[in-house]
């Protein structure tokens, strides 16, 4: 213990420390997956519908309304890819910046 000395334990609490935050962060990251997931599905859904009933969709000229449907759930879809690419990236910059910041403590 002499040789480390008081600031390895620093640096040591500052890790511990972080240990909570990145488990929060992932859970978080968890949590906008899923609800991206069911938004992609309910997308994939509309689409597929879409292409079975695109007769009737032609017939009934409702190409308008059903493509502002999949547009309006591909914007959501696309608003939740942006915030899960988002709270990935700042999980990645406070795992890959930890460590030296603990080493200069």
């Amino acid at each position: 213990m002499k040789q480390v000395g008081l600031a390895a334990l620093v640096g040591l609490g500052f890790i511990l420390f972080l240990i909570p935050l990145q488990n929060y962060m992932a859970d978080q990251i968890g949590v906008i997956r899923r609800h991206m997931v069911k938004l992609t599905d309910e997308r994939v859904k509309l689409v597929n519908e879409f292409l079975q009933a695109i007769r009737v969709v032609k017939y009934y000229a409702w190409e308008v309304p059903i493509e502002e449907r999949v547009q309006s759930v591909r914007s959501k879809e696309v608003s939740m890819l942006m915030s899960y690419l988002s709270a990935a990236g700042r999980l990645r910059e406070l795992l890959f910046s930890a460590q030296p910041i603990a080493a200069i403590l």
